[in-house]
């Protein structure tokens, strides 16, 4: 067998002979035949090397190499038969899988080579990525996370560019963050159940290695996996919206599709909502809906002319949204107009700024039911720069609409005034008046400005999917210390279903059953509590009693358990909406820090205090 040393040679001295006669040939002007020897000089530098894979076999990064040459050609070989049968949609996902693995299987190398330049914490987490990797549940995650992102962009059939792009970026991100949640949760708590069950642990914990450098090494190891598989999927992502948008002009429907992707979907945009007048106007608006309340219910809204400083949380919440939903509301023929703050930033940058709103009619809507709304920027009529002549087109009903403002129009003070007229041209249809127009408080009308591109939104976005991956990390090892596997996973999935649908949760407990006193002191409402229960007992309303115990069970469960749905990346890169510096920043103090350090403190604790083997004599 050749010698490694006269295998370099020969390696080194093909590519220089080779090289060299090319480089003369081009130089002579002669390009067919250095054409030829480069040709020539590939082929035989690449069996050289094919070769040499084969012979040094025996040596560790030898093989590991010539394994990963020898799937790369398997790959290409298929992708090219798919490709000359016309599969072009299978040939992107066969290569993407591919180099999404490749991807993933050098940086797990490098992983594994970190791991192993530290101490005791860092030995563990070796052994626990290794571990995770080697079961069978872990490779069963790994893999769906490497297919899926791929094989969206083959299911999307949306008509409109900016459809697909914004779905595949709501379904990847999705899928993505669902598959690694349940994945850290499941080996996280498997990875100290089994070694405690299997009696793996006696043989750690009896040596001089603290347990809480032992759940540290835990969490560090499934937290590479989980940096390494979050980095992967979300060049996966990047990638593949590329391919999405390869050729816009083309690609999308019209201008305005075409602008949708390139101005509201792969950027990074923050918003403004709208602000009243002034606060007094607030404070009257919402006093006298408050007396209108009292005056007619009493009971719930307390006696006219008490002021609503004793209400609970829901009902005031309640006046309020009826407040704001009053405010939004554009009658037919009328107008309202609203002020949006803050935007100087947007004034600086240039360009145009975007007015999105959602008209909703409230009545008989047209039969196309389509709205005509006429619209004023400082007073002065809009023209519209998307369309012909500056008109703006009715609008659909219940749809999101984008008008752009040139930033030109916003005041020094950062400030803009916007006047919604409902009515026009058009607006009466078949002797039929146009409905009363109104917007949603919570997104039914916002300003919106760039502020950065689609690869570092994407990129914040998976930090904070990272970030959240670490609480769950925690849970989950916290679990194990003192529950069995199938328990501590359930109970880490109630946890993860309350924490990501906190605000659901709340308001389903509101409206499920009456809880008077809540938004009182706390010896209050218990004493309110019980005093409810009982004259539901008295009265014979079981079920109204039952109700009660249940919601009761049930804050206290939400109470304790953090709330994870505002730190969801999804709607946010879908929509083209910035995660901030200071979203990422609440994460990783609060998430991250804060309720993540007190999960893992909380197993530290319960399991120094464990009995992991017994002295028999």
């Amino acid at each position: 067998m050749t010698s490694p040393r006269l295998y370099l040679g020969i390696l080194v001295g093909l590519l220089a002979l080779f090289g060299a006669i090319a480089g003369w040939a081009y130089a002579g002007a002669n390009v067919a035949a250095a054409t030829g020897l480069a040709v020539v000089g590939n082929a035989l530098v690449s069996a050289w090397l094919l070769y040499g894979l084969f012979a040094f076999r025996g040596i560790a990064w030898v093989a590991w190499l010539g394994r990963g040459v020898a799937v790369t050609l398997a790959v290409q070989a298929l992708a090219a038969a798919l490709w000359a049968l016309g599969f072009e949609g299978a040939v992107r996902l066969v290569l993407g899988v591919w180099a999404m693995g490749a991807v993933f299987y050098v940086g797990l190398v490098l992983l594994r080579l970190a791991l192993g330049r530290g101490g005791a914490v860092l030995a563990v987490g070796r052994t626990t990525l290794d571990e995770a990797i080697r079961q069978k549940a872990g490779l069963v995650f790994v893999c769906l996370a490497l297919v899926l992102v791929p094989m969206l962009p083959l299911i999307l059939s949306d008509t409109r560019l900016s459809y697909r792009v914004s779905n595949f970026l709501r379904y990847s991100s999705f899928v993505t963050g669902t598959l690694l949640s349940v994945m850290t949760l499941v080996l996280a708590c498997r990875t100290v159940t089994r070694e405690l069950d299997d009696r793996i642990a006696f043989t750690t914990l009896t040596k001089p290695l603290p347990r809480w450098k032992y759940l540290a090494g835990k969490w560090a190891g499934l937290m590479g996996l989980n940096a390494l598989l979050v980095a992967v999927s979300g060049v996966g992502i990047y990638a593949f919206t590329a391919v999405l948008t390869a050729d816009i002009p083309n690609q999308a429907m019209d201008r305005l599709d075409a602008d949708a992707v390139t101005g509201q979907i792969l950027v990074a945009r923050v918003s403004a909502a709208p602000q009243m007048q002034s606060e007094e106007m607030f404070n009257a608006a919402l006093s006298a809906r408050l007396q209108e309340l009292q005056e007619r219910d009493p009971e719930t809204f307390g006696e006219p002319g008490t002021g609503g400083a004793q209400l609970p949380p829901e009902v005031a919440g309640q006046v309020i949204a009826e407040v704001l939903g009053k405010w939004l509301a554009v009658p037919y023929r009328g107008s309202g107009t609203y002020r949006f703050e803050g935007l100087a930033d947007a004034k600086e940058r240039g360009g145009f700024a975007q007015l999105r709103l959602k008209p909703e009619s409230r009545g008989a809507a047209p039969p196309d039911r389509k709205l005509q709304l006429n619209f004023r920027i400082n007073g002065r009529p809009y023209r519209n720069p998307q369309t012909v002549g500056g008109v703006v087109p009715r609008l659909a009903d219940d749809r999101y609409h984008v008008l752009e403002v040139p930033v030109e129009e916003i005041a020094d003070d950062g400030s803009l005034t916007v006047t919604i007229e409902n009515g026009g041209p058009g607006s009466n249809l078949g002797g039929m008046d146009q409905p009363t127009v109104a917007f949603n408080p919570s997104d039914g009308l916002q300003v919106f400005y760039r502020v950065g591109g689609f690869a570092q939104n994407l990129a914040a976005a998976m930090t904070l999917l990272w970030v959240r991956l670490g609480f769950l990390t925690a849970l989950g090892l916290a679990a194990a210390t003192f529950l069995g596997f199938p328990v501590a996973v359930l109970f880490c999935g109630l946890v993860f279903a309350a924490a990501t649908g906190s605000g659901y949760l709340s308001e389903s407990l509101a409206s499920y059953a009456a809880f008077p006193t809540a938004g009182l002191p706390l010896w209050r409402q218990a004493i309110g509590f019980v005093e409810l229960l009982y004259s539901k007992l008295a009265a014979g309303e079981v079920v109204d009693a039952l109700k009660a115990i249940i919601r009761l069970v049930g804050e206290l469960f939400a109470f304790f358990v953090p709330s994870l749905g505002g730190y969801n990346p999804t709607p946010l890169l879908a929509d083209g909406q910035a995660i901030t510096a200071e979203l990422l920043g609440r994460a990783f103090f609060w998430v991250g820090l804060v309720w993540s350090g007190a999960v893992f403190l909380f197993g530290v604790l319960v399991f120094q205090r464990r009995e992991i083997a017994q002295v028999t004599v």
